[in-house]
C-alpha cells in the first residue's frame, strides 16, 4: 500500500468510450506532474488556482499535444485525500485516458491501489472507516434508497450517533475512574445506581442501532424469496407474473422446471432476488431429483419461502410445515375456486393467500406481504441503519460488554475496576468501529474491495 510520499493517478470514471473521462492525481509531487503534462495555448504554464477549472492542452515528454481538457486544482487539506490534488477532465477515450496516466507515471507517478484514494482521504482524517465503508456501498447501490442511505452514511449520520455513544462511555469511564482513583471503598449505593443508570440508557441506545441491522442488510444485500411446491402448481407462472417478465418456462407438464430460476425485482427500494425452484414429489427421475435438493437447499438461505399449493390437490396442512419460517402460504388458481366455496376455504386457512397467477389476480395483495414480511416501510428513507457485518459484530460486543457491566452493577459488593474494565472494553469496540484502534487486516479488506476508479 501506499505511503504518504507517493502520487498515484488513477481513473476516476469507468474505461470506455463516451464524451468525457475523469482522471485524478493526488499527492506532494502532483502540482509538478500536472505543471509538466499541460500548458496553456502559447506554451503557457497554467496558473493552478484552486477550484478553479482550467482550459489546458494535454502534451507528450517532447510537446506534442495529443489531448485538451478541463483541470482541476484541489488544494490539501480541501480535497477528497487531504493531499494537494487534480482532476483532469478529458475526451472520454481509453487510449487518450491510458496516454494521460502514462504520462503521469513518466513524471513521478505511480498508478494508484483498489480503494487508495479513499484510504488517504481515512488517514489524513477527512472521513472515518464507517465512511470510507459507504464509498464503495454507495456505487454499487441497486437502489435509490440504498443510494440515499450510503449518502447518509458519506454525509456522518451513522458516525455521529456512534460518537454520541463514545461521548457517554468516556463520560462513564471518568466517573468510575474518578471514584477508583479518590475512594477507599467500594461503590457506594446511590453511586452505583447512578452508574448503572446512564449505564442501561447507553446499552438501550446501542441495542436501537442493532436493530437497524436487518434494514440496512435488505437495502444493500437484498432479499432472496423462493418459490416453492409441488410440481406443476403454477410456480414458473407465479413468479412470472410477480415479476412481469417472461422469464420462466411455464408448461401443463410436471417437472419442467429442474433446476432455479433468478430473477431480480426492486420492492421498495429493497432488491428482492425471486427463484423459482423445480417441484418437491417423489419418484423423481435423478436430474429432477438434483434440482429437488438444489430447492431445499436454497429455501434453507431464503429470507422468505413462497409455499405455493393448488387448492384439492395438495395437503395444505401437512405440506405447511414443510418449509422453514418465515413463509407466506399461498394457495394458486384461486379462480378455479367456485366464489360459494371460497369464503369456507379462507376460513379453514386463515393467514393463507389466494392468487390466480394467470389471471394475475392477488398479485398486488401478494406483494404486500413479501413487503410487510420484509419489514419494509417509509422510515427506509430517511433513516440510518448499520450496512455491513463489521458494523454489527463491533456493536454487539458494545452491548454485551455494557450488559455484562450492567450486570456488576447489580451486585452490591461490585468492584471499581470490574465495571471500568467492561467499560474500556466497550470503547475500545467503539474506536474499532470508527477505524481509531481498527487492525490494519480489516481496513486492508475494506479496501481491497474498491474498483481503482471508486474516488468519489
Amino acid at each position: 500500500m501506499s505511503t504518504a510520499t507517493d502520487t498515484i493517478v488513477a481513473p476516476a470514471t469507468p474505461f470506455g468510450y463516451g464524451g468525457i473521462a475523469v482522471i485524478r492525481l493526488s499527492g506532494p509531487s502532483s502540482k509538478n506532474i500536472a505543471r509538466a503534462i499541460t500548458f496553456l495555448s502559447g506554451e503557457k504554464k497554467p496558473p493552478f488556482k484552486p477550484r478553479q477549472a482550467t482550459h489546458v492542452l494535454i502534451a507528450e515528454k517532447n510537446g506534442k499535444t495529443f489531448d485538451e481538457g478541463l483541470i482541476t486544482f484541489f488544494k490539501s487539506p480541501n480535497s477528497y485525500t487531504g493531499e494537494d490534488s487534480f482532476e483532469i477532465s478529458c475526451h472520454g477515450n481509453p487510449t487518450i485516458v491510458h496516454k494521460i496516466i502514462d504520462r503521469c507515471c513518466e513524471e513521478g507517478a505511480r498508478i494508484a491501489e483498489p480503494g487508495e484514494f479513499t484510504r488517504r482521504s481515512f488517514i489524513n482524517g477527512k472521513i472515518d472507516l464507517l465512511q470510507a465503508e459507504s464509498v464503495s456501498s454507495l456505487i454499487y447501490s441497486k437502489s435509490y434508497e440504498c443510494a440515499a442511505l450510503n449518502h447518509r452514511i458519506l454525509r456522518g449520520k451513522l458516525s455521529d450517533q456512534i460518537r454520541k455513544i463514545k461521548e457517554k462511555l468516556v463520560g462513564l469511564l471518568t466517573q468510575v475512574e474518578f471514584e477508583l482513583d479518590f475512594s477507599e471503598e467500594d461503590l457506594q449505593p446511590k453511586l452505583r445506581k447512578d452508574v448503572l443508570s446512564k449505564m442501561i440508557i447507553i446499552q438501550k441506545t446501542t441495542k436501537n442501532l442493532l436493530n437497524t441491522r436487518k434494514e440496512g442488510r435488505l437495502l444493500t444485500d437484498g432479499a432472496i424469496v423462493v418459490i416453492a411446491g409441488k410440481p406443476n402448481v403454477g410456480k414458473s407462472t407465479l413468479l412470472n407474473s410477480l415479476t412481469e417478465t417472461d422469464r420462466a418456462i411455464t408448461s401443463p407438464t410436471p417437472g419442467t422446471t429442474r433446476d432455479s430460476i433468478e430473477v431480480p425485482l426492486l420492492l421498495s427500494g429493497v432488491p428482492v432476488r425471486f427463484f423459482d425452484t423445480a417441484g418437491i414429489r417423489r419418484g423423481a427421475a435423478d436430474v429432477e431429483r438434483e434440482g429437488i435438493r438444489r430447492t431445499k437447499k436454497l429455501t434453507q438461505k431464503a429470507d422468505i419461502v413462497l409455499s405455493l399449493y393448488e387448492h384439492n390437490k395438495d395437503n395444505t396442512r401437512k405440506h405447511k410445515a414443510t418449509y422453514v419460517q418465515p413463509s407466506i402460504h399461498i394457495i394458486n388458481k384461486a379462480d378455479l375456486i367456485k366464489p360459494n366455496e371460497l369464503q369456507e376455504i379462507k376460513r379453514r386457512f386463515p393467514g393463507f393467500v389466494f392468487v390466480s397467477a394467470k389471471k394475475k389476480t392477488g398479485i398486488n395483495d401478494l406483494k404486500s406481504t413479501i413487503k410487510n414480511m420484509l419489514g419494509v416501510s417509509p422510515s427506509l428513507s430517511s433513516a440510518v441503519s448499520l450496512t455491513t457485518a463489521r458494523q454489527q459484530i463491533a456493536l454487539e460486543s458494545v452491548f454485551g460488554y455494557l450488559t455484562a457491566g450492567a450486570r456488576l452493577l447489580q451486585n452490591k459488593n461490585c468492584s471499581y475496576e470490574l465495571v471500568s474494565f467492561e467499560i474500556c472494553s466497550a470503547l475500545d469496540s467503539v474506536n474499532s468501529l470508527l477505524g481509531i484502534t481498527t487492525p490494519d487486516e480489516i481496513i486492508n479488506n475494506i479496501f481491497k474491495s474498491f474498483c481503482v476508479e471508486e474516488t468519489l
